[in-house]
């Protein structure tokens, strides 16, 4: 799922971590900023490889 906040911010969305996050926001009604959200392109494929 691809929240409108999102569509701007690239892939991050398929982070664990990110997802997490915005679940966690939005179960408890706090709406996400995207300028706030900062998107380090961090790969763990390329990370460990």
């Amino acid at each position: 799922m691809v929240y409108w906040w999102c569509r701007n911010i690239g892939d991050i969305t398929r982070e664990k971590r990110f997802r997490g996050y915005s679940d966690a926001h939005l179960n408890a009604g706090i709406e996400i900023n995207p300028n706030y959200i900062i998107n380090a392109e961090w790969q763990l494929e390329i990370a460990i490889s």
